[in-house]
């Protein structure tokens, strides 16, 4: 739903800054032609978003294809943005505005300072227990012999994050006191039939 929500506002967004962009071409002021240079800009962003989103999209959509998406996003409106910023500082030039030219800068500046801090907000969405991954530690739940809604919630209570997980079971010679009291852990919690511990009422880091 949330894909389906951007998508609208993306196709919305393109209409209103074409025809934004018509519109101020017609006039001669400065003010409409700084519109039709911001419109024209978002065009562009808006573009190149709604392509990455059929590009990515694929066959469905994964939390990964949406960090792509996000930081794409962040980078096309951060290029935008900076495009107006910039014919700003060469109208101000041409018309020998210094006003003009400042704020042509701070344009430019704050849409590099914002796009940069959005796109490395966005490449840490799926740091931690996300959706996908948990899925994955319960894909390893024997449903005969255990409960796998305790299987997961253990799982992530023991580890502090996906990559403690990985890195220690994946090196089962240097942590093998640590597995074993991992898998102990599983096998007195979440055996069939064992009541559960407590694990409900735990309040999970996601």
């Amino acid at each position: 739903m949330i894909v389906i929500a951007v998508l609208l506002g993306l196709l919305i967004g393109l209409f209103l800054s074409i025809r934004i962009y018509l519109v101020s071409r017609k006039s001669g002021n400065t003010t409409s032609q700084s519109h039709a240079i911001l419109s024209g800009a978002m065009i562009l962003g808006v573009g190149v978003l709604l392509f990455a989103y059929f590009l990515l999209k694929g066959e469905g959509w994964t939390e990964d294809k949406r960090v792509e998406f996000y930081q794409i996003g962040a980078i096309a409106l951060m290029l935008a943005f900076v495009i107006f910023g910039v014919r700003l500082i060469l109208s101000g030039r041409k018309q020998k505005s210094l006003l003009t030219q400042i704020m042509g800068a701070g344009w430019t500046i704050g849409a590099m300072v914002v796009g940069i801090n959005s796109y490395n907000i966005a490449g840490t969405i799926n740091d931690g227990w996300s959706k996908e991954k948990r899925a994955k530690v319960a894909a390893k739940c024997d449903p005969s012999t255990q409960n796998c809604q305790c299987y997961e919630k253990q799982t992530i209570l023991f580890f502090k994050s996906v990559e403690d997980y990985t890195e220690t079971l994946s090196n089962e010679s240097d942590n093998q006191d640590r597995i074993n009291e991992y898998y102990q852990i599983i096998e007195d919690s979440c055996a069939c039939g064992v009541q559960s511990t407590g694990v409900e009422e735990v309040d999970l880091p996601f």
